[in-house]
């Protein structure tokens, strides 16, 4: 009998913990640490990036959609980019989008987010299942990094060293 009470209360114990880790993982939101999922992405080639003249070392390519409030905090984030790049012959930073172009410029102009190069594509051809997905490539198309999701502090920083050096 006392055994039996035991088992119960162990068991209803182990069910409030477990709800209670659940719930703080759902009120915490996403974590996203930039990293998760980098490797399937690295070493594949963009071709496209090859076609881009004048041709540039590196290439930046962050992929984004209107309706993901992800790209949309990390605005800053890529403005920062944007005016890091500016005057520099070796890296380009280029947006790739869904092919929606009057609906994707009016989205970059209302965040004020202005890439200079913006090429459009469905985000599944290149393997992104969600947004923002950010590649470093060589000259040649080949990804050298990437990073998914809302990045924090730490990994911005990641991938402005890993674009400028």
């Amino acid at each position: 009998m006392i055994r039996k009470f035991v088992a119960k209360r162990w068991l209803d114990l182990g069910t409030v913990l477990c709800c209670g880790i659940v719930l703080y993982q759902v009120m915490k939101g996403p974590s996203y640490h930039g990293d998760r999922g980098q490797s399937r992405f690295v070493g594949r080639n963009i071709k496209w990036v090859i076609s881009q003249k004048p041709s540039h070392a590196k290439y930046l390519i962050v992929a984004l959609s209107p309706g993901c409030h992800f790209c949309t905090n990390s605005a800053g984030f890529y403005r920062r980019i944007i005016s890091s790049a500016i005057g520099r012959n070796d890296v380009q930073v280029i947006a790739v989008m869904p092919p929606n172009p009057d609906l994707d410029k009016e989205y970059l102009a209302a965040k004020h987010i202005p890439f200079g190069s913006l090429h459009f594509e469905p985000l599944d051809k290149l393997g992104i299942e969600g947004t923002p997905t950010i590649f470093l490539t060589n000259d040649n198309g080949r990804v050298l990094h990437a990073w998914q999701g809302q990045l924090d502090h730490e990994t911005e920083d990641k991938v402005l060293r890993a674009l400028f050096g």
